[in-house]
């Protein structure tokens, strides 16, 4: 059975691809070649596949080629799609910032590889017809998809303007932590079961948080307690940082962020 397979995108080397994919997906029993045109505006490939021996048959045949195809369609041709959504979204972002989108999306995408299963369809048609633009295909009868893809892509992109903006918030933290000097040597952050914070000096007691009452005072009850501790951190400076019962901690994001801000003064202990 002779199969047209064709590709308007000339990024994608459709005859690598169909090569590596045949020699992945065809069985043994099922002989196949692949030959080139060279002539038409998009890239168009012959695939010839039938059967070698008597345990094979035409509908193994097609089987194998469908897999071959929505491979394809489901790993190159998605990446390419979601790349070009990326750049046609966001032209102007920065490339790093465009990839970690890509890795995003991509994640969430083989997360979920129920979609392929509405390939079979398409596909069924149009090895019927003997002819297959893949691009075409995925632009025309899967546009409920790439419409879910692009709501992926500006998902992503939210997500990484969160991420860079709580970098900069660090970067914010870390200077002014820098730029004093530890108005105490050590400080112990005991997270009590509950979540609430308590700040104790090296020997252990409880210290007398002035810049909390000070915090709460100023801002009428506004701020949790995770921002007056790290406020009170940062205001601090101490010299050397300990955690204790950090399993505790209703949000373990702020201890995070304090091993961030703090670097090599903070030390975390095990239960």
């Amino acid at each position: 059975m002779q199969y047209s397979i064709g590709l308007e995108e000339k990024n994608l080397p459709l005859f690598d691809i169909l090569t590596l994919k045949c020699s992945k997906f065809i069985p043994k029993g099922i002989h196949w070649s692949i030959s080139e045109s060279e002539d038409e505006p998009a890239q168009l490939c012959l695939l010839e596949a039938y059967p070698s021996d008597k345990e094979e048959n035409d509908e193994t045949c097609t089987k194998a080629v469908s897999d071959v195809i929505i491979s394809i369609m489901a790993e190159e041709l998605a990446e390419s799609m979601i790349i070009r959504l990326i750049n046609k979204k966001y032209p102007t972002l920065e490339p790093m910032d465009k990839a970690r989108i890509f890795c995003y999306v991509w994640c969430w995408i083989k997360k979920n590889q129920n979609w392929t299963h509405s390939l079979d369809g398409c596909i069924a048609d149009g090895l019927v017809s003997g002819q297959l633009i893949l691009d075409g295909v995925l632009r025309f009868r899967m546009k409920e998809q790439i419409s879910c893809w692009d709501g992926y892509v500006e998902s992503a992109y939210n997500t990484i303007i969160v991420e860079n903006e709580y970098q900069e918030f660090i970067k914010i933290l870390q200077y002014f932590v820098n730029m004093q000097s530890p108005q105490i040597d050590e400080v112990h952050v005991n997270v009590q079961r509950g979540g609430k914070y308590i700040l104790l000096d090296k020997d252990l007691t409880q210290l007398d948080n002035e810049i909390a009452l000070a915090l709460e005072a100023e801002n009428e009850g506004s701020m949790n307690d995770e921002d007056i501790l790290i406020s009170s951190l940062i205001t601090i400076a101490p010299g050397k940082i300990i955690i204790h019962g950090a399993e505790n901690a209703k949000n373990p994001q702020i201890l995070d962020t304090i091993k961030k801000v703090f670097n090599e003064r903070v030390l975390t202990l095990d239960k």
